[in-house]
């Protein structure tokens, strides 16, 4: 039996029982595991460099930015109500994760150490219980395969 680091390291690692399926959501979603990742490194010295969690952030947010777009974008394609009970679990897990980062922008640094589990904790219980509702549909979808940096400029012309 793992030991409770074992467990606590897992639970920052993108599984195949995870994929959905399509390539350009099952890379999203291994991004934000990599970036919780490197924020729980990042914000787990006894000094974090606020450089670095901040970089990590930007990144971060590209992620969140990009991948609700590619996803909503799809699902619009869709019957109208999955659409937006899809887009009300995204705003809901946005409004909670700027808030933590509000927080530590705002100077209450110790905040951010709540994101990676935040971040580890939706994302695992989004796909298992929500992506995958929808997975055999958009495979059939044209879902956008574009780069995250790519959407995040798309969503701005909306």
């Amino acid at each position: 039996m793992g030991s409770m680091e074992d467990t606590e390291e897992s639970a920052y690692k993108w599984t195949p029982d995870l994929s959905v399926g399509i390539d350009a959501l099952d890379d999203d979603h291994k991004g934000f595991f990599e970036m919780a990742d490197q924020l729980r490194d990042a914000v787990g010295r006894p000094e974090p460099d606020p450089m670095t969690v901040e970089s990590i952030l930007l990144v971060l947010d590209e992620y969140v930015t990009g991948h609700f777009w590619r996803e909503e974008n799809a699902l619009k394609k869709g019957p109208h109500l999955e659409y937006v009970a899809h887009k009300r679990e995204h705003d809901k897990f946005k409004t909670r994760y700027n808030s933590i980062t509000t927080l530590y922008y705002d100077g209450r640094r110790e905040a951010i150490r709540e994101l990676p589990e935040l971040v580890c904790s939706w994302i695992v219980e989004h796909i298992r219980r929500t992506d995958r509702r929808y997975a055999a549909w958009l495979k059939a979808t044209d879902v956008d395969r574009r780069p995250l940096a790519l959407l995040v400029s798309a969503q701005d012309m909306d």
